[in-house]
């Protein structure tokens, strides 16, 4: 795959990766130190990672590159290759939780007990429904906004997906393997079809096919 010319410098390409990133790590760091309520910490994630993200990449995008199009009326929103897409994903899913089933019962301690914030809230049922309006709307549509439209658009495909798989390092091993297959698939779909609306809607069925994958498999 070809980079295209680069139509911002590096430096202000990685600006609200690099912004958001220590946002990100800072609270998976206070997550597994503190000791009040795991409510807390998560709005802050959930305000400060996201709104961050899509703030600085919002006003770098809109003011350098022009106005903002959502889907490029040339290319079709639903077609056979959105559908395969989805597919793929779904088995994208499925890897990822059965190379997490396999890490716990290899029962590595730096593998199998180190959980983010995420997915801690998960077993807590008054936070499930926020958790998943949370990743199937906010989270999709954040961060193909920056690791999709913004830095494709910027020229840096490649950077795209090094930058997503850096970015999910809280999901562990499988979760990391699970961002880079994403991040090729997401990249190869926005390039052919040039759509933002297209690959968020991908991004979203990979977090509904998660929660359906963890109630299949009983780890709710």
């Amino acid at each position: 795959m070809e980079e295209r010319s680069h139509l911002l410098p590096i430096e202000k390409a990685l600006t609200p990766f690099l912004i958001v990133f220590f946002i990100l790590l800072s609270s998976e760091i206070i997550f597994h130190i503190a000791t009040y309520p795991l409510y807390i910490i998560f709005i802050f994630r959930l305000l400060f990672v996201h709104l961050s993200l899509l703030l600085s990449t919002y006003l770098i995008y809109s003011k350098r590159l022009g106005k903002f199009s959502f889907h490029n009326i040339d290319s079709p929103i639903l077609d056979l290759s959105l559908i395969f897409g989805i597919a793929i994903m779904y088995f994208l899913t499925l890897a990822y939780i059965l190379i997490n089933l396999y890490i716990e019962m290899m029962e590595v301690p730096l593998l199998s007990t180190f959980k983010s914030v995420t997915f801690i809230l998960k077993s807590d049922k008054n936070y499930l429904f926020i958790l998943a309006f949370w990743a199937v709307f906010i989270n999709s549509t954040v961060e193909e906004l920056y690791f999709r439209k913004y830095l494709i658009d910027c020229g840096y495909s490649k950077l795209s997906i090094l930058l997503f798989t850096i970015w999910h390092f809280y999901l562990n091993v499988g979760g990391i393997l699970l961002a880079f297959f994403m991040a090729i698939t997401l990249l190869k779909d926005y390039e052919k079809n040039k759509s933002y609306i297209r690959v968020v809607i991908l991004h979203a069925f990979v977090n509904i096919f998660m929660g359906l994958n963890f109630i299949l498999f009983g780890m709710f």
